[in-house]
């Protein structure tokens, strides 16, 4: 789970319990949903159960929902109508322009809904609350990158591709969204789950 959306349902992110990616392999209802095993119902991406005027390509989408950092995550458009892709995000899935936000209209990070894998998330940007944990601090509009041993996560990624001999893009599909998926990406890479760990261990350091 990394998010609640405002129709109650949980938003999970978007890989299976077998590493896979969720909205291509797993059976979903008409509203792009499905239960989990203990029965919570959730979304791996975008619904169209919650579809409003907003997504009709002419202007910025509404809130969808909050990630448990607390930021927004906002549907499939972004400023002026246009559909938001991959290309147009930072790694963990958002970025940084005007939308509604506390009932009216102000620059502010947000994540996006898109299309593309990893369709909700692909990290946090800010530190996601624990269940029943409260939040200890106001986050800041924009944020700013994570700092010490826990690193920018763009960055991580990026020094332990280096370290791999790989792309920071082929690194983060393989990975997935948080936590990573080292055995997953392992199978994909072609490189031992050991050395990949390292791999991140060395990059924490780095940073």
């Amino acid at each position: 789970m990394i998010g609640l959306a405002l129709s109650g349902a949980a938003i999970f992110n978007g890989v299976d319990a077998g590493g896979r990616d969720a909205v291509a392999h797993e059976i979903q209802d008409t509203c792009n949903g499905h239960p989990e095993r203990q029965g919570q119902y959730h979304y791996h991406g975008y619904s169209p159960c919650m579809s409003t005027s907003s997504e009709t390509g002419t202007q910025h989408s509404d809130l969808f929902g909050y990630a448990l950092d607390g930021f927004g995550i906002y549907g499939l458009h972004g400023e002026n109508g246009k559909e938001v892709t991959n290309a147009d995000l930072d790694a963990c899935h958002g970025h940084t322009h005007t939308a509604m936000w506390n009932d009216k209209m102000q620059r502010v990070y947000h994540y996006h809904m898109t299309r593309e894998y990893p369709y909700t998330l692909g990290c946090f940007t800010g530190t996601p609350i624990s269940h029943g944990q409260q939040p200890t601090r106001q986050l800041q509009y924009p944020p700013q990158p994570m700092q010490g041993r826990h690193g920018n996560p763009q960055q991580l990624i990026s020094t332990a591709a280096q370290i791999l001999g790989v792309s920071q893009q082929a690194l983060m599909q393989a990975v997935g969204p948080p936590p990573p998926n080292f055995s997953r990406a392992s199978q994909i890479l072609g490189i031992s789950e050991d050395n990949i760990k390292a791999a991140f261990d060395r990059a924490r350091a780095v940073d």
